[in-house]
């Protein structure tokens, strides 16, 4: 369980599985979510995350990369 990351916070906590490979990758991990859950931030507006699997990446620079993204919803 997880309850934020890099300045994210979920309302409440969260299941969350690491990304467990030793093979480099920007993934992180992944969540599930069994009800929509709210993901605050403090640069930015509140959101609320739908139900579903999302795996979590790193955006290796956000300045290099504007139209980078942080999940990624695979279910």
């Amino acid at each position: 369980m997880v309850d934020g990351y890099d300045n994210h916070r979920f309302a409440e906590p969260v299941p969350y599985v690491p990304y467990g490979l030793k093979k480099k990758s920007t993934t992180m991990g992944w969540i599930q979510l069994d009800k929509p859950v709210m993901l605050c931030h403090n640069e930015h507006d509140d959101i609320e995350v739908p139900a579903g699997t999302y795996e979590l990446r790193q955006c290796r620079s956000w300045e290099a990369n504007p139209v980078g993204i942080w999940t990624l919803n695979i279910d």
